[in-house]
């Protein structure tokens, strides 16, 4: 049975408050009677003193209690007043939470929801407020809170008070959800919820009811309550005020969430920054470091044959006749080299022909080079979608192409895979890349290892794909290979979505 804030549970809840009402009644009357009992026993004591120092003629100024002065009873019933207002709030605490338990946390949380709103931003903290409040308040075993994932559909588990998290149930903290979002709005006995792997983590874990954090139809995550200690479920009362807690609770931890993954998109992005600005450093250094080393040795060296070709041409015309071939070669090797460079700044290819073209040719030219013994045996590119048609928007096209091409250099160089598979769909409403190889994994997570030491290909994988609102995924095991997934939303639908081109290139390897 599923206990949502539906009218008759309103209603319900009007009845439950009638024993609140009672107690707020009862300490109120204690809150007014107690004053004036103690102003009354003083007065009599005054009195009594008054008649006794009378028989004994001591003179002291009689005062009745209808003659008493005024002001001073005012006094003294202000001073009794001050007195019993602690010992008055002492009592109405202590009678709400020891009748009242769940009401008790109830009116604790809401009376304190502002400040949490005002000073709890921090995510950590409100979860630990809410795990803590319930936990000290309620008679359970555990009490745990879950936040969901939207993109990857699972619970994780964020914040835990008795919840046993060896090595057995590890796993347990990270909950895909098998269920429809719907079965787990409002609060419910985990065993009413449909045969599930949910059901059966929850269970395991020892959980016996569970209440949605739900913000205008968007779930949240879950309170999981477990156990009471004589082990019988809880009751309606307790469940139908959880229900109202995780309500209260549901907008201030919407709110902690969207300022911790802010701050946390944040930190990304002034990393991302410097590890570009450091990346792009090197880049130039090796760009700097090849054409100074490189060409312009080559290059000098040509001059100074070109000198030796002018000294020796009457003289020696076979030897000019050599020196200058020689120099015909070094021109056309430069100028092959130069070529490859400006190939990989911005392949003319691309600009020419389009994106498939532009893959075609780099594997082309992949398959003519030895390559490192990481490198793969074999590339398969298969292209769906694309025809003789080409995307309009020149910048993404360029973006999609070093998404691809980039995935593709950093498996080509770190992977140690027998195979690599690349596939480029264009659909109607977006284009997908997925470079999967079949080598050993990455080694770290890959937000760890975007721009470290200078490698700025993850990093720009990322970026490249956010700067388009698109969407990337990194999938790798250990010994299972690594694949990453792209999508990329654009406007202009394809024409020929059936379209299927297959290419299958094979790489040498170097010594």
């Amino acid at each position: 049975m599923v206990y949502r804030m539906t009218k008759h549970n309103a209603i319900k809840q009007k009845f439950y408050m009638i024993p609140d009402r009672i107690t707020d009644i009862f300490v109120f009357i204690l809150a007014v009677v107690l004053p004036f009992f103690f102003t009354l026993v003083i007065i009599i004591i005054a009195n009594v003193i008054v008649i006794i120092a009378n028989s004994l003629d001591i003179t002291i100024d009689n005062f009745l209690i209808l003659g008493f002065d005024n002001s001073l009873l005012f006094l003294l019933l202000y001073a009794a007043l001050l007195s019993i207002s602690p010992i008055t709030y002492q009592l109405n605490h202590r009678v709400y939470r020891t009748w009242y338990p769940a009401k008790y946390v109830f009116r604790r949380v809401t009376e304190e929801f502002p400040r949490i709103v005002r000073e709890m931003s921090d995510l950590d903290d409100l979860l630990q407020y809410v795990t803590h409040t319930i936990s000290d308040n309620l008679e359970t075993e555990s009490t745990s809170v879950w936040l969901y994932n939207k993109q990857k559909n699972m619970l994780i588990l964020s914040k835990y008070h008795g919840i046993d998290t060896s090595d057995e149930n590890s796993q347990l903290t990270i909950l895909p959800v098998d269920l429809e979002l719907e079965i787990l709005s409002g609060t419910q006995f985990v065993d009413t919820l449909p045969n599930s792997n949910l059901r059966y983590a929850l269970s395991t874990l020892k959980i016996q009811s569970i209440t949605s954090l739900n913000l205008g139809g968007e779930l949240i995550g879950l309170i999981g309550l477990g156990h009471n200690p004589l082990k019988k479920q809880h009751s309606h009362e307790v469940l139908d005020l959880l229900n109202m807690l995780a309500g209260q609770s549901a907008l201030a931890v919407k709110n902690a969430v969207l300022i911790s993954r802010l701050e946390e998109t944040l930190t990304k992005l002034d990393l991302a920054y410097q590890r570009t600005i450091d990346a792009q450093e090197n880049e130039r250094q090796n760009l700097g470091t090849i054409l100074h080393d490189d060409i312009l040795g080559r290059l000098m060296s040509m001059t100074l044959t070109l000198r030796n070709c002018r000294t020796h041409l009457d003289s020696d015309p076979e030897q000019v006749k050599i020196w200058l071939e020689l120099t015909e070669n070094g021109i056309n090797e430069i100028y092959r080299d130069l070529r490859t460079i400006m190939g990989g700044l911005y392949p003319s290819v691309l600009i020419d022909l389009g994106l498939v073209f532009a893959l075609e040719e780099y594997l082309d030219t992949l398959a003519k080079q030895p390559q490192p013994l990481s490198a793969p045996v074999q590339i398969t590119l298969t292209t769906q979608g694309f025809g003789y048609d080409r995307i309009e928007e020149e910048r993404l096209e360029r973006d999609i192409y070093y998404i691809i091409r980039q995935a593709l250099d950093n498996a080509i160089k770190h992977a140690f895979a027998d195979e690599i598979f690349i596939h480029l769909h264009w659909r109607d409403d977006l284009v997908s890349v997925t470079v999967r190889d079949t080598g050993k994994g990455m080694q770290d997570d890959p937000e760890v290892l975007a721009g470290k030491h200078g490698r700025v290909g993850l990093l720009s994988l990322q970026e490249r794909t956010r700067a388009w609102k698109g969407h990337i995924d990194f999938y790798t095991a250990h010994d299972k290979g690594t694949t990453v997934r792209a999508s990329i939303p654009m406007e202009q639908p394809s024409t020929d979505p059936s379209q299927l081109t297959v290419t299958t290139r094979h790489l040498r390897k170097g010594k």
